[in-house]
């Protein structure tokens, strides 16, 4: 009878797990593909795939990016979990909330509507994308330039002989965006911080920034800016 009862409550834990996400239990599965299953079975909307990860919507505002298999562990959840623990405090990049701390099999991470092209981009911040390309440009120029209105200046004063290495019309409309619209200056203010601190170029690239559930301008998918 004690048998048959223990049976019985299993039977109605599994079916309750089948029909929700239980972040406790989840964590505590001990391998990948116990977790793939598992979160198959509890039918959280799928976000879709990259190259490496799983993105899956845990509630309004979190989601959750688990890797495909073990070997790509190192390439994108390690990494960004690093770069999360060093640099969170800037506020340029997306929330990590919760991760595998045992071996990053999976992330917890703030969900951000990114920009789907340079268009939308520049629609929503004011700024055009190839202005972060002329921004580390202007940057190796104007190494003494130590803000944008010093940069600005540079510009404006040279405009006449910067025609072969930097767009100046698209760089006078990146520091008008900076200047009139707050999500562009959040934008450009972030990019100078990460780049200042030794991120890959890579971050020129309107999907690794977006809009957060909070309304701030983050980068995301920074795994492979690990600056180590």
């Amino acid at each position: 009878m004690l048998d048959f009862l223990k049976e019985y409550i299993e039977e109605l834990v599994q079916e309750g797990l089948r029909k929700g996400f239980w972040l406790n239990y989840f964590r505590a599965l001990p391998t990948l593909e116990a977790m793939h299953a598992y979160i198959k079975s509890s039918g959280i909307p799928y976000l879709g795939s990259g190259s490496s990860r799983d993105v899956y919507s845990i509630s309004t505002g979190k989601v959750l990016k688990i890797a495909i298999n073990v070997l790509d562990v190192h390439h994108q959840n390690t990494p960004e979990i690093n770069n999360w623990a060093k640099y969170k405090n800037t506020g340029a990049l997306a929330r990590i909330y919760d991760w595998d701390e045992e071996n990053n099999y999976w992330i917890l991470m703030e969900a951000v509507r990114t920009f789907e092209d340079p268009d939308q981009m520049l629609e929503e911040t004011g700024i055009p994308l190839g202005f972060l390309y002329d921004l580390l440009r202007l940057k190796r120029i104007y190494t003494s330039s130590k803000t944008m209105e010093q940069l600005k200046q540079n510009v404006l004063e040279d405009a006449d002989i910067l025609g072969e290495d930097v767009n100046v019309e698209r760089v006078k409309r990146g520091f008008q965006g900076y200047e009139t619209n707050p999500k562009g200056k959040q934008l450009i203010d972030h990019f100078n911080t990460l780049m200042d601190l030794g991120f890959d170029v890579d971050l020129v690239n309107n999907r690794h920034w977006g809009v957060s559930a909070s309304g701030n301008i983050v980068a995301v998918d920074y795994a492979l800016l690990d600056t180590e």
